[in-house]
């Protein structure tokens, strides 16, 4: 597949954007913003089907729910990414509303870290995906930290392992 250079100028934008939400969602959750954490590690996923949706010439929907119904519907459904991801992002959909609009409810570190955690390799998978149709347009993702990590080191350092 060719792409033209308005489409791989997009796509390598997404890309950005949905590493960098990734990244910055393990270091805020690191310092204890659990609903942003949520925030930002669903519009990493969201950028993510975004750029999928471009790189496949798919509608892009007219909000976040038409979105990843047609994610589920384009990719789920066909076998392209497995189940768990539609439920991951229905998931993360409900708790990134829960962080942003519920000024009464935190998502709270248990529910942050559900977020960061499974959408980590997220961005990976898409990579992959992405260069089956177009090698090499993506660059390697470099993860700075991860949310998940970061629990096991301090939990190891509370035991007293290094």
């Amino acid at each position: 597949m060719a792409l033209t250079d308005n489409t791989r100028t997009e796509i390598l934008s997404l890309w950005s954007k949905a590493v960098k939400s990734q990244n910055v969602a393990a270091l805020i959750y690191k310092l204890g913003y659990y609903d942003d954490a949520a925030n930002r590690s669903y519009y990493g996923m969201f950028q993510a089907i975004t750029l999928l949706n471009v790189l496949h010439g798919h509608e892009q929907g007219s909000g976040h729910k038409e979105v990843l119904t047609a994610f589920n519907r384009d990719f789920v459904l066909n076998g392209d990414f497995p189940k768990t991801f539609g439920k991951m992002l229905n998931d993360l959909y409900d708790l990134r509303q829960k962080a942003d609009y519920d000024h009464l409810l935190n998502v709270g570190q248990a529910g942050s870290l559900r977020c960061v955690s499974n959408t980590n390799a997220f961005p990976d998978d898409v990579k992959t995906h992405v260069d089956t149709i177009v090698p090499n347009v993506l660059p390697t993702r470099i993860a700075i930290i991860t949310a998940h990590s970061e629990q096991n080191n301090a939990r190891h350092n509370d035991q007293g392992i290094q």
